[in-house]
C-alpha cells in the first residue's frame, strides 16, 4: 500500500470518526415545527430566562431528553433545568452523564443581573436528589473527575472529606492561579473553603502550598482564610498575617484587618507578641491612640506574653464596651430541606 492510499485512509477515518462525535448532536429543525419557533426563540435570546410558559407547556418528557443533546448549550441547560422539575423523568444517570458539558452559556439571576456560567454548573444547581447519599455520589464523581468546575469548590461545605481525596483537593489549588481572569478565579471566596480543608489534615507538604494560595490573593483574604490560620496554627502561616496587617491595618479596621489581628493574637507566643507590639507602635503613630481592634484582640487573647501589652493599652480602653466572640472551626452546612415530601428533596445547597 503506498503513502498516498494510506493519507486518504486516515484521512477518512478521521472524518468519520468527526462526523460520529457530531452526529448526537440534534438541531432545532429535528424537533416538531410546533417547538421550532420556541426553541429558536430561547437560542435568540442569548440568556436563559426563568419563565417560557408555552413551551414548557408544550414540550414532552421525550423532547426535553433529546433537546439534553442540542447542538447549541442554551437549549440543553434549558433542557436540564426543565426536567428536574419533572418526577416523572430520571434525574440521577443524566446528571452525571452531563458533568463534562462545559459550555458557557448565559443566565439571568434577576437583580442580580446576568452570570456566565458552566452548563454542568448551571444543572448541579438545579438539581435535585432522593439522598444525600446519592448527591455524594455526584459530587465525588465531581471532585475526582470534575474538580475544574465551580461546584468543586462547594463541596468541602457540603460532604465529608477524608485523606483520600487530598489529590483532588490538591489539584484544585494547584491549578487555581491558572484560571486568573476566568469566571473560576472570581470564586475566591469559595476558594478558600477549599484552602481550609487541605490545611485541616495539617499534612507538612501542603502547608507552603496553601501559603503559597493565600498570598499569591492577599488582598481577598476573608474570614475563612483567617479561621485556618487560628485553628491550624503554623509559623509560616503567622509571618503571612503580619504580612497582611502590616500592608492593611487602617485600611480595612471594620473587617478583614480585625479578623487579621485577633488571629495573629491567639498564636500567643513571642512572635506574635512582638507583631502585635508593632501594630501599637503603628497605630499610636497614626491616630494617637490604640484603636478598638487592637485592644479587643489582646483582651480576647489574654495570656502572659501579653501582660506589657494590657497595660499599654487600658488608658485607651475607657468608656468603650468589647464584644468578645470566640470563633469556632468550620463545619459541614446544610440548609433546611424546604420540602420533605418531595421524592427528590435534596438540592445542591441543602
Amino acid at each position: 500500500m503506498n503513502r498516498r492510499a494510506i493519507t486518504y485512509i486516515i484521512f477518512f477515518s478521521v472524518f468519520i470518526i468527526s462526523c460520529q462525535k457530531y452526529s448526537k448532536y440534534n438541531s432545532i429543525s429535528d424537533f416538531p415545527k410546533d417547538l421550532q419557533a420556541h426553541l429558536k426563540e430561547v437560542v435568540d435570546g442569548g440568556i436563559l430566562f426563568y419563565e417560557y410558559r408555552d413551551l414548557d407547556s408544550m414540550i414532552t418528557d421525550n423532547e426535553l431528553l433529546r433537546l439534553t443533546k442540542s447542538e447549541h448549550p442554551l437549549l440543553r441547560v434549558y433542557a436540564l433545568s426543565r426536567i428536574f422539575e419533572r418526577p416523572s423523568m430520571e434525574h440521577f444517570d443524566l446528571m452525571m452523564s452531563h458533568l463534562d458539558d462545559t459550555a458557557l452559556v448565559n443566565v439571568d439571576r434577576g437583580e442580580f443581573g446576568i452570570r456566565q456560567v458552566f452548563v454542568s454548573d448551571y444543572m448541579l444547581e438545579e438539581g435535585k436528589w432522593k439522598s444525600y447519599e446519592s448527591r455524594n455520589k455526584t459530587m465525588e464523581e465531581v471532585l475526582k473527575n470534575h474538580n475544574y468546575l465551580l461546584s468543586a469548590f462547594d463541596i468541602p461545605e457540603k460532604m465529608e472529606l477524608n485523606e483520600t481525596h487530598l489529590p483532588y483537593i490538591r489539584k484544585i489549588v494547584n491549578g487555581f492561579a491558572s484560571h486568573e481572569g476566568t469566571i473560576r478565579f472570581g470564586r475566591f471566596g469559595s476558594f478558600e473553603r477549599i484552602l481550609y480543608t487541605l490545611a485541616s489534615f495539617q499534612k507538612e507538604e501542603d502547608i507552603q502550598l496553601v501559603v503559597q494560595a493565600m498570598d499569591y490573593q492577599l488582598y481577598r483574604l476573608g474570614k475563612t482564610s483567617f479561621l485556618l490560620m487560628r485553628f491550624f496554627p503554623d509559623a509560616r502561616y503567622l509571618q503571612l498575617l503580619k504580612k497582611y496587617a502590616l500592608k492593611y491595618f487602617n485600611f480595612n479596621e471594620e473587617s478583614e484587618i480585625g479578623d487579621c489581628i485577633n488571629t495573629i493574637a491567639s498564636y500567643k507566643n513571642e512572635e506574635s507578641r512582638k507583631i502585635l507590639e508593632q501594630l501599637i507602635e503603628m497605630d499610636l503613630k497614626e491616630n494617637k491612640a490604640i484603636g478598638y481592634t487592637l485592644c479587643a484582640a489582646i483582651l480576647a487573647n489574654e495570656c502572659e506574653l501579653y501582660k506589657k501589652l494590657r497595660k499599654e493599652i487600658t488608658p485607651y480602653m475607657a468608656n468603650k464596651t468589647f464584644f468578645i466572640i470566640t470563633p469556632l472551626p468550620l463545619k459541614l452546612s446544610r440548609y433546611p430541606i424546604e420540602n420533605a415530601k418531595d421524592p427528590e428533596p435534596i438540592e445542591w445547597y441543602n
